[in-house]
């Protein structure tokens, strides 16, 4: 895996040039690779960033691991802010679309959820008693773990 990914960032140009290879208006989460030509850089820029996308989608804990591990400050910097501008939004988006799917009626439950500032809270009420969880998804994510907080005076963990 770590070739791998080493191999995708070299090409998508992260962590080692000044200008990584702009994401701006290609489809990359779902590509069809017969569409792509591989004799431009932009057709294998493009598969890389879908290979990237799929990666942190199907076996994020494998590319966390990488990440959390190089000894490359600046390429582990690069990845950082790269997956936070491109891949973070989508991923996150995709979570809370998930949840709101697949929420259902549980009693007394309450879901909530914020694309904006990327949280989804639960919210437990009984008789006068209240309960509430925050998942909050952080910069960088799923090269970061999620973060559960509440405000029901109990302490945030990570």
């Amino acid at each position: 895996m770590s070739k791998l990914l080493e191999f995708i960032f070299y090409t998508l140009g992260v962590g080692c040039t000044p200008k990584p290879f702009d994401l701006t208006g290609w489809e990359f989460s779902a590509i069809e690779v017969e569409g792509l030509d591989f004799e431009s850089e932009i057709g294998v820029s493009l598969l890389c960033a879908h290979l990237y996308y799929r990666i942190l989608r199907s076996i994020p804990s494998l590319a966390r691991t990488w990440w959390s591990s190089s000894k490359d400050r600046q390429l582990t910097q690069s990845v950082e802010a790269y997956t936070d501008k491109w891949f973070s939004p989508l991923l996150i988006h995709s979570e809370i679309d998930l949840v709101l799917t697949q929420r259902t009626s549980i009693e007394d439950v309450e879901i909530k959820t914020s694309k904006v500032s990327r949280e989804i809270t639960a919210k437990y009420v009984m008789d006068e008693a209240s309960a509430d969880i925050i998942v909050s998804f952080p910069p960088g994510f799923p090269l970061k773990l999620v973060e559960f907080k509440t405000n029901s005076g109990g302490r945030a963990i990570g």
